[in-house]
């Protein structure tokens, strides 16, 4: 079965594995339940205790970390994680996974 892969903004590049694999890659979305995952982790999120005892929320944006972006798409609903220094580490895991499938074979 052929598919597509691509990776640091470089054009798509033809992927051929067995239709085995892409079951087992499904599989594997679906046990990390990618669908429900928050699409990206470059917001950082911090709880904070003022001085006045007063809570506060502090929201960082993290626009300069390194990152790499996976998505699957099934028919029409495509759906997309940004995998920020290896967070969420169950999807950077799906990614090694992939980037192994790349690599010749000996």
């Amino acid at each position: 079965m052929a598919t597509d892969f691509s990776q640091n903004n470089k054009p798509k590049q033809p992927l051929s594995i067995t239709s085995d694999k892409v079951l087992e890659l499904l599989n594997d979305f679906y046990a990390i339940h990618f669908f429900e995952i928050a699409d990206t982790f470059t917001v950082k999120k911090q709880v904070m205790l003022k001085d006045n005892k007063i809570v506060t929320t502090v929201v960082k944006k993290e626009s300069d970390m390194n990152s790499k972006r996976i998505c699957i798409q099934l028919r029409s609903y495509k759906k997309c994680v940004r995998v920020v220094d290896n967070q969420p580490l169950a999807v950077a895991q799906i990614v090694s996974k992939i980037e192994t499938l790349l690599q010749p074979k000996p």
